[in-house]
């Protein structure tokens, strides 16, 4: 972390390491965004299309279950292109989807992803970010989950003599 430090001070995980116990205890969360009001984030903004349609096709899955007028709103919502068409289609306010992450190491484990959200921004715009949760329960998850990775991963190294002997 202390290159990280020097480097870029204002990255998070220089703030995660020093968080006090029991804000960490709390959770945080870490948000990247694509969109901030009108101005499309230079750094970011190239992963607009790819995460505005998995945000569109989990929006379609949360109305799959049959109810009438769904499948026209599921047209509706196919051919959507902008964030304003897409809020408004919501009519609900502010919303956020999550993307499931399966889980390798325990089968049957959907781990919450990344949040998706999509805020209205005054006057005009929005902020649509990417967004992580940071709490206890989900770091011993992803914990679990990388712990098991890399005893695989190890495994396929002796395997096949990947350490150089």
């Amino acid at each position: 972390v202390k290159w990280r430090q020097l480097s870029e001070p204002n990255d998070p995980v220089w703030w995660i390491d020093r968080l006090p116990p029991e804000a960490f205890a709390e959770g945080f969360g870490l948000q990247t965004p694509l969109v901030n009001g009108q101005l499309k984030v230079i750094r970011y903004y190239a992963y607009f299309d790819m995460a505005f349609g998995l945000m569109k096709e989990l929006i379609l899955k949360m109305l799959n279950s049959g109810l009438p007028g769904e499948a026209e709103a599921a047209r509706a919502i196919h051919g959507m292109a902008t964030l304003d068409e897409l809020y408004e289609a919501w009519g609900k306010g502010d919303f956020w989807v999550v993307s499931p992450c399966r889980s390798v190491a325990v089968p049957g484990r959907v781990m919450e992803g990344t949040r998706l959200t999509i805020q209205r921004k005054e006057p005009m715009g929005f902020e649509f970010t990417i967004r992580t949760p940071g709490t206890p329960l989900r770091w011993l998850e992803y914990e679990t989950e990388f712990d098991f990775l890399w005893r695989q991963f190890e495994a396929l190294a002796v395997k096949h003599d990947l350490g150089g002997g």
